[in-house]
């Protein structure tokens, strides 16, 4: 909890540059710079807080954090970011709060449209006026141009590894580059989303990961804890592997790294459940038990894996509803390029 408490506070403010130790260098290449990007729809109107640092005249990159309001984690990753001391050869974009409405009350979707801004970069949902739609469009102009983009999200509820997810599609120079970022990042857990799968395209259609791998800007996803379960260990961690993505010279294809196709648990019913003492990254085999849950009747009900695997995610103990995800198992799986 020493982390909440720390940032809980300054969370909420976009002056989080206000003494940062990135001021201006001499020459007119700016070290430190933050600016407010207005969104407006009809009545409504939003600030989306955006900061800079870097040299931009060596490329740069972009994190997004908190598209999900529910999600605080990036954001307080950004924060530190900002506030550290650190050298980089490239810029790097910080798009600090993606989604402000639902951060403020605490919700995944856009409030006023209740729509997954990570559902909606679908070229013909792009085209309606809507308040997602115009946050969606906005992210995607200060993501133009970029080397790479990092999307920062976190499972609320659960405890999870340090994850990074790359998205796969027809374009194989752009899988390459995904799976190079992220083997330079180095993940505790790397898993793969391939849209060259049915089930996967329609599951997860109009992903911000797929979007930008369809204008050819390389991209991944980091999965970190929730603001309740991160520490600063594991924040470190993250800043430390994007600035040694900030000073890699080009990206080429590097060595293999294996990837992990995650299979996801849902809650049969709602009700309290109570996970098992196995670690994360456990070794699980099929007919194992995960956990159980006590539902509405009081009757016990027992989640079984129904698979071997790796466990990279399990629910903490609490009211969960029923059809809920409270599960992922990894299974290893070939690179296919």
């Amino acid at each position: 909890m020493g982390v909440v408490k720390r940032y809980h506070a300054s969370l909420w403010s976009w002056n989080w540059g206000l003494n940062s130790p990135h001021p201006p260098k001499k020459g007119g290449v700016t070290v430190m710079k933050s600016y407010i990007s207005n969104i407006v729809y009809k009545t409504n109107s939003i600030t989306i807080p955006v900061f800079e640092i870097g040299n931009f005249q060596n490329g740069f990159g972009v994190l997004v954090a908190q598209i999900h309001g529910d999600e605080y984690s990036g954001r307080l990753i950004c924060q530190k970011f900002i506030r550290s001391k650190f050298k980089i050869n490239k810029g790097v974009r910080i798009i600090a709060c993606a989604n402000p409405d639902g951060a403020k009350l605490g919700v995944k979707n856009e409030p006023l449209t209740n729509i997954n801004l990570n559902r909606i970069f679908i070229s013909e949902k792009l085209k309606p006026e809507s308040m997602a739609s115009s946050i969606a469009n906005k992210i995607f102009e200060l993501c133009k141009g970029a080397d790479f983009v990092i999307d920062l999200h976190d499972m609320p509820g659960s405890q999870i590894p340090l994850c990074a997810i790359i998205t796969l599609t027809e374009n194989n120079i752009i899988n390459k580059q995904n799976y190079n970022l992220a083997n330079i990042f180095y993940p505790g857990v790397l898993w793969v989303e391939d849209f060259r799968n049915l089930s996967t395209s329609k599951r997860y259609i109009g992903t911000i990961n797929n979007y930008l791998c369809k204008f050819g800007i390389p991209n991944f996803t980091i999965e970190t804890n929730p603001l309740d379960k991160i520490n600063e260990k594991e924040i470190d961690i993250v800043i430390r592997k994007i600035i040694r993505l900030l000073n890699t010279k080009p990206i080429v294809y590097q060595k293999s790294l294996n990837l992990i196709r995650r299979y996801e648990l849902f809650a049969p019913s709602g009700g309290i459940i109570i996970p098992c003492s196995i670690p994360l990254l456990a070794k699980i085999k099929r007919g194992e038990k995960l956990a159980t849950v006590l539902n509405e009747k009081l009757e016990k009900i027992d989640i079984i894996s129904p698979l071997n695997g790796l466990l990279i995610r399990k629910t903490i103990a609490r009211n969960i509803q029923k059809k809920e995800k409270i599960f992922d198992i990894g299974k290893k799986v070939l690179w296919k390029h």
